[in-house]
């Protein structure tokens, strides 16, 4: 799963550590979040989009069937 929560966390300056430790949520999963290894639950998004003052949705982008992301104008499940 693609995500920008790594480009999000740099731009603020934070380590994985620091976001770890603001978010409840262990280094290693924040580390395995970043590298698209796995999709955090909906808890653990929303924590990661509250410390990076971001939205979920733009953190973790949905994808269409193409590939690209999903613009809000195309077919969706």
């Amino acid at each position: 799963m693609e995500n920008r929560v790594y480009q999000k966390r740099k731009q603020m300056g934070m380590t994985q550590e620091e976001l770890a430790q603001r978010t409840g949520i262990a280094q290693t999963t924040i580390s395995a979040v970043e590298r698209g290894q796995i999709a955090p639950n909906v808890y653990a998004a929303q924590r990661i989009a509250i410390v990076l003052k971001s939205k979920v949705e733009v953190l973790f982008p949905m994808r269409n069937d193409g590939g690209k992301e999903n613009d809000g104008k195309g077919k969706s499940c």
